[in-house]
């Protein structure tokens, strides 16, 4: 450990101990809270820790109940009373949790309409609603955490969503679809990866509900019945891997084209991760939602040779830093022979050996490591089937975080 380090360890635990009978330093409450946040949220993203100093105090909100209870038993009563633990008691009593109602969701990065977009989410896809204000704030079945306007979800209560889970849901397949309501004209447009409730059939036509409560007739586009996809491809998975990826990368390349958009997860537009981990779903699979949290799923792959890299394997780019560690910038999916699919610029394959037409000189230099997930073993919160998450389950629940 470096002097650096070591004194701000011994300055965290000397306050932490009760050490200073004064108002502690702004320096000093910003090292506390970097000890704590350090225990109790060491990724953000996936852990509610937003606290900052202002005048001299803290304010914000946690989600730990053991990371608040440190900062008042260690701190000054004062100092700590404008940290707030969340979700609060009308939230936990009253909507706890929400559907998303429009066809894409954005979650931003603070509650405010020009800033930066850190996910995406698909229609009827359940959240777990953190704080409720102007934009609230929600995370996502893989444990992503971001801010979203109140007129892209549906709240709900614990009840209702339950209620939900158990419904006969439909999948959207199809890269648009279009509902009609009873007027003929387009009641919603939605992506795949969506999910609505069927609610029967006339005249050789789909009735169907959308996460809000309104209906709609399907127009134009396809869905499966959600529990049958699901069951063919964990029995495909189970009988013989090499067909479950082989499923997974056929979808995979229908998204050829669909442009690069920062923070993308939907056909409209995908960031990297985000193209990564909408395949993953459309196979029945949650993973994580970034591409240096993806490194936590499956087992490592070897590099040397890029043409025996097998096909389904993550591939990630960026740099080794001197301790050895990863700095993963990039993801994509192999393909198998030295060939991926990734999204940078717009959906892409390219190659890895330079003797191929398509070969990516500037990846192939930036190939760092590969891991490969096998579908038949689950690994809970890091690689999961849709139906072990908790926020798609009766009883419903938050979601688990892949935090290792």
């Amino acid at each position: 450990m470096s002097v650096k380090h070591w004194g701000l360890a011994l300055a965290s635990a000397a306050l932490l101990a009760g050490c200073a009978a004064t108002t502690p330093s702004s320096d000093s409450l910003d090292k506390a809270l970097h000890t704590v946040q350090h225990s109790y949220a060491p990724d953000r993203r996936l852990t509610l820790f937003d606290v900052k100093i202002q005048d001299g105090r803290l304010v914000g909100e946690v989600e730990s109940p053991e990371a608040l209870a440190l900062l008042q038993s260690r701190l000054e009563p004062t100092i700590v009373e404008g940290v707030r633990l969340a979700p609060d008691e009308q939230t936990l009593t009253q909507t706890p949790y929400a559907l998303v109602s429009t066809s894409v969701a954005t979650l931003l990065a603070r509650p405010a309409f020009a800033a930066s977009t850190v996910t995406q989410a698909v229609h009827g896809t359940p959240l777990r609603v953190l704080t409720r204000a102007r934009f609230w704030r929600v995370q996502t079945p893989n444990g992503y955490i971001g801010w979203v306007h109140p007129l892209q979800i549906t709240p709900l209560s614990t009840e209702r969503l339950e209620a939900w889970n158990r419904s006969p849901k439909l999948l959207v397949t199809s890269p648009s679809l279009i509902l009609a309501n009873d007027a003929q004209s387009v009641a919603a447009r939605l992506t795949s990866g969506a999910l609505v409730v069927y609610a029967g059939k006339s005249n050789g036509r789909q009735r169907i509900e959308l996460a809000d409560g309104r209906f709609g007739w399907l127009e134009k586009g396809t869905v499966r019945p959600l529990e049958k996809h699901l069951s063919q491809m964990q029995l495909t998975a189970a009988r013989n891997p090499e067909d479950f990826y082989a499923r997974l990368l056929a979808y995979a390349r229908t998204l050829v084209g669909v442009p690069y958009l920062w923070g993308g997860a939907s056909p409209l537009g995908f960031d990297c991760s985000g193209f990564v981990s909408h395949v993953w779903r459309m196979a029945g699979f949650i993973v994580p939602r970034d591409a240096d949290q993806m490194m936590r799923a499956g087992h490592s792959v070897p590099i040397d040779d890029r043409s025996a890299i097998a096909a389904g394997s993550h591939l990630f780019f960026g740099k080794v830093k001197e301790d050895g560690t990863f700095n993963v910038s990039h993801v994509g999916l192999s393909l198998g022979g030295g060939r991926f699919i990734h999204a940078l610029g717009e959906v892409k394959i390219a190659s890895l050996i330079s003797s191929d037409a398509d070969y990516d000189a500037y990846n192939a230099s930036r190939l760092i490591a590969a891991r490969r997930i096998d579908p038949r073993i689950h690994e809970g919160a890091c690689f999961a089937a849709i139906p072990e998450n908790g926020l798609y389950r009766v009883p419903v629940r938050a979601p688990d975080v892949c935090s290792h």
